[in-house]
């Protein structure tokens, strides 16, 4: 069975470094796993050649309405921010790591 992951990441560029490092973890764990990470076009760049991410996509409202038509199985946002938040919200999930929006507040799970 393939798990289909999400991780979100917007903030810094160091952190989005940071949060690629997880990708063999997951791999490791879920070895039929497709990966996707979502994140800033200026972020892109230094992910696109991490391996085993299978999909990189990039903030855009366009790409925002495509994500939240997907069903993840796992969705790991590690942003406190409140967009990413939003984000990891909005979007079909079977789990939730990280942070996400209750209330209208910033929520660890």
């Amino acid at each position: 069975m393939v798990h289909k992951v999400l991780l979100i990441k917007f903030a810094a560029l160091g952190d989005v470094l940071r949060t690629a490092s997880l990708v063999p973890a997951i791999k490791d764990k879920w070895k039929e796993s497709e990966i996707t990470f979502f994140t800033k076009k200026e972020a892109k760049e230094l992910i696109e050649n991490v391996p085993d991410i299978d999909r990189i996509i990039t903030y855009s409202k366009g790409n925002l309405g495509a994500l939240e038509k997907e069903k993840f199985d796992f969705v790991f946002n590690l942003d406190e921010d409140y967009e990413a938040c939003a984000i990891a919200t909005k979007v079909k999930y079977k789990e939730l790591r990280g942070y996400y929006l209750k209330d209208g507040k910033i929520t660890p799970t």
